[in-house]
């Protein structure tokens, strides 16, 4: 079985010393019953148990190779209980490959492959209360607590997960609707808001590994747009031009809204830092992009056009690319964004707002504060409000 990142095969007697590193580890096994292994002996006895189990019921535990080095770095499957008939999750990996993101990929593959290949009804994980990164993996899979419970002398809470009446997993794939009020789509757009490019792409790309198309396939527009400025901040400006136009014939396919982003002026966005990536330019670079999650009005935009224009900013000008130069200040933008990630058209436009000889149009319900239109043209101003 092959994931992304990952290879699983069932283990092999020669496994053994590679796998005596997290078996042995006691903070690798610290929530596990029976401790860590103290020699490798007790590593062996430990796979020849899972290879009986694996010849008997066709699955067991399974090592977990690095794809790309084919290196041993931990074990993930399923195990049948034979008190209760219970099958139940598990997985580990050895310290170095924490916080990556691979608990998650693993487990994902194997309820796929509990309830499409293995047709087995109903899975369970039984997790310590402190093991709390293993509870937030088994969340985010859809598993429901079922009760709390002393199991092999230890205290432990029974998690489980049902297949849909024995079909596929449909109802595994339900769970992983796009939510971004919780779990690691909030904690992304938390971090792509901040600056965080790479933890936010890291954050999606747990989620995009268990979505389904067509949201698989946005996701991984949206991982590539938050990579892409990760590499603008590393000053790697080709990384991040390859990223963008890679993102953007992903998201260019999808309707002006799709699972709760405003995608049209994302793609406007991404337009506009691709021409001024591309041109050789003394101006500065556009505003970043922001991700609209919600769906009611914004508050406003500041709509920036130069001095003297005869033309007055419309709802029809919304979203088109504008150039304008004061002096040495130069802004590249279609609407810019107010303290909020919103990017609606606002059909009206309230009072024009003079800063010095830059002229700009305020749109929405509310008229902007000085400190609001200082932070969009990045530079302390106290500005008159007509």
């Amino acid at each position: 079985m092959e994931t992304r990142r990952l290879i699983l095969r069932p283990f092999e007697s020669e496994d053994a010393e590679a796998a005596f590193v997290w078996f042995g580890d006691p903070i690798v096994m610290r929530f596990t019953p029976a401790g860590p292994d103290t020699s490798i002996e007790q590593t062996k006895a430990r796979l020849a148990n899972y290879q009986v189990h694996q010849t008997e019921h066709g699955f067991s535990k399974w090592i977990v190779l690095d794809r790309h080095l084919g290196r041993p770095i931990g074990d993930s499957g399923l195990v049948v209980l034979q008190e209760n008939g219970w099958v139940d999750l598990g997985f580990r990996f050895a310290q170095p490959y924490w916080g990556k993101g691979l608990a998650t990929e693993v487990a994902s593959a194997w309820v796929r492959a509990a309830f499409d290949d293995f047709h087995i009804g109903r899975l369970t994980a039984i997790v310590h209360p402190e093991n709390l990164a293993s509870i937030r993996i088994l969340e985010k899979l859809g598993f429901l607590t079922e009760r709390r419970d002393t199991i092999a002398g230890m205290k432990s809470i029974v998690f489980s997960l049902r297949a849909n009446d024995g079909e596929t997993d449909s109802c595994f794939h339900h769970r992983m609707s796009i939510d971004w009020t919780r779990g690691d789509l909030h904690e992304g757009l938390r971090c792509f808001h901040s600056g965080a490019f790479f933890e936010a792409h890291e954050h999606w790309e747990s989620v995009w590994l268990m979505a389904e198309e067509p949201e698989k396939t946005f996701l991984q527009g949206l991982i590539q747009v938050a990579a892409a400025f990760h590499h603008f901040q590393r000053g790697n400006c080709a990384g991040t031009i390859s990223l963008l136009r890679s993102a953007l014939r992903r998201l260019d396919g999808y309707a002006p809204a799709f699972a709760g982003i405003a995608v049209e002026p994302l793609c406007t966005t991404i337009r506009l830092w691709l021409e001024a990536l591309e041109t050789v330019s003394q101006s500065p670079p556009p505003p970043l992009p922001q991700l609209n999650t919600r769906t009611r009005r914004s508050a406003g935009n500041l709509y920036v056009v130069p001095p003297g224009a005869t033309s007055r900013g419309s709802a029809a000008s919304v979203g088109r690319p504008l150039r304008v130069s004061f002096g040495r200040v130069t802004v590249v933008a279609s609407v810019v964004p107010i303290d909020t990630p919103l990017m609606y058209v606002v059909t009206q436009i309230v009072k024009p707002v003079s800063v010095g000889r830059i002229e700009a149009y305020w749109l929405g319900p509310a008229l902007p504060t000085p400190g609001v239109i200082g932070k969009v043209l990045g530079r302390s101003i106290s500005p008159r409000v007509d």
